[in-house]
């Protein structure tokens, strides 16, 4: 749900393919829109960054008795990949998973929040007209080469407008 207007919005959001996605773009930004070429980009830190999930669940197939799933499997490349990366750190976390009642899904979920957790970006800019209706859930393309950034796809989680005109 989306607070927009005095409202809660519904956001539901499941393109299939890369044509469903470009249908739902709201806007597209290029350094002409970006005011003054600031563009401020973060990244997860250690304390929100996993290389490892272990996800608990109440396995169907065996009774609904509390089962765990581990993505990725120690010791795997992946594993070792994203250790190398985190300097050797171990950046687990074990999460309970109340609606999963299957391991592929469970297994599922802990590698979208391994992943997920390691590509997180977060951009924040002025831009101009075009980003005056943007609301919280829309999404948006970025190309800033300054900062690497070429048709980057978005999702707007906060837009402030100002006095001037500029979100």
């Amino acid at each position: 749900l989306i607070w927009s207007g005095g409202v809660y919005k519904l956001s539901v959001i499941a393109p299939r393919n890369q044509d469903d996605l470009d249908l739902l773009i709201a806007a597209n930004f290029t350094p002409d829109d970006i005011i003054r070429d600031k563009i401020e980009i973060s990244w997860p830190d250690s304390t929100s960054r996993l290389n490892q999930v272990v996800a608990r669940f109440r396995n169907e197939f065996e009774n609904f008795v509390d089962d765990t799933v581990t993505w990725p499997r120690s010791y795997s490349d992946v594993y070792n990949d994203y250790l190398e990366e985190d300097n050797g750190k171990l950046l687990k976390t074990e999460v309970y998973l109340p609606t999963v009642t299957d391991p592929y899904h469970a297994l599922a979920s802990a590698e979208e929040m391994t992943r997920a957790s390691r590509r997180a970006m977060s951009i924040k800019c002025t831009v101009g007209k075009k980003g005056l209706f943007l609301e919280p859930g829309d999404i948006v393309t970025i190309t800033a080469p300054s900062v690497n950034l070429i048709n980057e796809t978005m999702i707007v989680n906060s837009a402030t407008l100002s006095s001037s005109m500029t979100a």
